[in-house]
């Protein structure tokens, strides 16, 4: 990041790039999470399909939820992610380059 700014990138790019990179991250999760949520419930209704089980009962995701899901997961990355931003460009660039961290 000192790098970026030494360069000339504004904080706001700063802070763009890495809420983009968090959110990406969060979704990621969220769509792995979702496919393992339903090949589980495609592998319980088809584990419970010889048990005995009302016909009424049907094990399927509920598409409303989806929504909700894919909400709380940029959500989450939009959180998780704007104090280590904001706190990562916040940078006294010549003190940071002089010593070296990079």
């Amino acid at each position: 990041m000192f790098i970026r700014t030494a360069l000339g990138a504004s904080r706001w790019r700063v802070v763009r790039q890495l809420l983009i990179e968090s959110v990406l991250l969060s979704t990621l999760g969220g769509i792995l999470g979702l496919s393992l949520a339903l090949f589980g419930v495609h592998w319980f209704d088809l584990a419970t399909r010889d048990v005995g089980k009302p016909y009424w009962i049907q094990f399927s995701m509920d598409y409303s939820v989806f929504g909700y899901f894919a909400a709380l997961c940029i959500a989450s990355g939009l959180l998780f992610g704007i104090a280590p931003a904001l706190h990562s460009s916040r940078v006294e660039l010549n003190e940071a380059l002089k010593r070296g961290r990079a």
